[in-house]
């Protein structure tokens, strides 16, 4: 079964990179990791292009700031598998299930 995490973002650029990498090292991987911006001042795009920019399972999209339904709106376009999850920029998936 193929899967896609979204994550939404807004000024945490010290985060976000934690919440992209978690979910990329999944034991069973993730097809697809979608970052979306929503308007963030505090050079998250600038370090999410400079630091996944060239990984093919993630896309980075930006947007003007709407608030965080606002990104999973945008955000949920870009999904083309069988099952989405859902992650704050703050937030961390452990690599597995206990």
């Amino acid at each position: 079964m193929k899967t896609t995490c979204l994550i939404n973002n807004y000024n945490y650029q010290r985060y976000v990179g934690e919440a992209v990498e978690s979910a990329l090292c999944q034991t069973l991987p993730v097809e697809k990791v979608v970052v979306v911006d929503d308007g963030s001042d505090d050079d998250s795009i600038r370090y999410l292009r400079r630091t996944f920019g060239s990984d093919r399972r993630v896309a980075i999209i930006e947007k003007e700031h709407g608030g965080q339904l606002s990104c999973f709106n945008r955000g949920i376009r870009e999904v083309n598998t069988e099952l989405v999850f859902f992650l704050d920029a703050d937030d961390r998936y452990q690599p597995q299930l206990p």
